[in-house]
């Protein structure tokens, strides 16, 4: 109610305009999934080079989400705990990470998706694949804890090496 209507509050913080976040160019990179698609600007320009270079080699948009609001977050917590996915909203051990900790929520991570928009969770896909060989030269990773092997096996999600933001 402090805040000019219409403001974007982001995890907690007034966002005004486009200071922070920026969306990828879209002739290589296409919208899926929940949330804007931005990501902070520091990793935009590394972004897209890795977008045209999927694009170049696998002769397809890439496709994916970005940014999560705060609201976003509560959002798709609260249907895990209605689907019986997660006990509660503030717990961990969830589907979904608790609202706030999320890197989506400080536009520092993206989810593959798949040409018909649901989530590449696929380990032997030739996408997961071209990943693991050249995001590392774009300055992105598959995080740990995101490994077939981690504590919370994502294939699909990806992150930039050099966080910006430490998530508490």
């Amino acid at each position: 109610r402090f805040l000019p209507k219409g403001t974007e509050v982001l995890n907690g913080s007034p966002n005004y305009g486009d200071v922070l976040l920026q969306q990828p160019g879209p002739r290589w990179w296409k919208l899926s999934g929940s949330g804007s698609g931005a990501l902070l600007k520091d990793y935009i320009d590394d972004f897209n080079r890795l977008c045209e270079h999927f694009f170049n080699d696998r002769g397809k948009k890439f496709k994916s989400n970005g940014m999560r609001s705060f609201e976003t977050q509560l959002r798709l917590r609260k249907a895990s705990v209605a689907k019986g996915k997660c006990g509660s909203v503030t717990k961990s051990g969830c589907s979904t990470a608790r609202p706030g900790t999320s890197n989506h929520g400080w536009g520092q991570a993206v989810d593959r998706k798949k040409p018909n928009g649901h989530l590449d969770d696929s380990w032997s896909s030739k996408d997961y694949i071209w990943m693991v060989n050249n995001a590392a030269t774009y300055n992105w990773h598959h995080p740990s804890w995101a490994q077939r092997d981690g504590s919370e096996p994502e294939a699909w999600h990806w992150e930039p090496m050099n966080k910006v933001i430490t998530v508490l």
